[in-house]
Formats: structure tokens, C-alpha cells, sequence
């Protein structure tokens, strides 16, 4: 929403002649003011309406955060359970291979002992 002012530089022009401004200068200083009058400026009402709609901007961004931070918020829970069950996981394995390893040892030594005793024999 801008002002627009009715200017004549012809007549403005005029008048400056007839107060003993050259034709020259009279034609310079009318289209330096119609120039200057042309040029958009921003009144109070479009700063208050700029004002109005960065607002509304600032508003909707904020939404956005908001949308995205729930967002983000649940991917991270489901990450962390997926982690949790993963752990619960690998924490079975484990307890599978140590009872794999005790069974290997327990065995090893159980035929240890055999060779031991039958090489024992052996000798006497």
C-alpha cells in the first residue's frame, strides 16, 4: 500500500522559471522531484503490514521446529529401543558361545585326562 502524489512538472517547472531559475535548471529540478516522487517508499501501514506477515512467518517456522522436533524425538526413541533390543540380542549370543566354549574346555579336559590315564597304563 503506497501514497501516490499528483505531480505536474511541467507547471512546476513554470514556476520555477518565474523565479529566475534557466529553463535548464527549472527542467533539472522538476525531474529530479518527479524521480523522487515515483520511487516507491514504504509508508507506516507497509511496515505494519511487513511486520503482520513476519509474524505469520515466524509462526509457521516455529510449527515446522515443532513438527520436526516431535519427529525427531520419536525417531531417537526408536533407535534407542532398536539398540536396547539389539543389545539383548548380542547379550544372548554371548551367553550361547560362553556355554559353547565351557562345553569345549569341560570336553578337552575330560579326553586330557583320558589320554593322561591311558598313556599311565601304557608305561606300566
Amino acid at each position: 500500500m503506497t501514497l501516490q502524489v499528483l505531480f505536474n512538472q511541467f507547471s512546476y517547472a513554470d514556476r520555477l522559471k518565474s523565479g529566475g531559475f534557466t529553463e535548464q535548471q527549472a527542467r533539472a529540478a522538476a525531474d529530479a522531484l518527479a524521480e523522487a516522487l515515483t520511487e516507491a517508499v514504504a509508508t507506516k501501514a507497509d511496515v505494519v503490514e511487513l511486520k503482520g506477515e513476519f509474524g505469520l512467518v515466524r509462526s509457521e517456522a516455529s510449527a515446522v521446529e515443532a513438527r520436526h522436533k516431535a519427529d525427531l524425538k520419536a525417531e531417537i526413541a526408536g533407535v534407542r529401543s532398536e539398540i536396547a533390543s539389539l543389545r539383548g540380542e548380542l547379550r544372548a549370543e554371548m551367553a550361547g558361545v560362553k556355554s559353547d566354549l565351557i562345553r569345549w574346555i569341560v570336553m578337552l579336559n575330560i579326553a586330557s585326562a583320558g589320554l593322561l590315564f591311558t598313556a599311565l597304563k601304557l608305561v606300566k
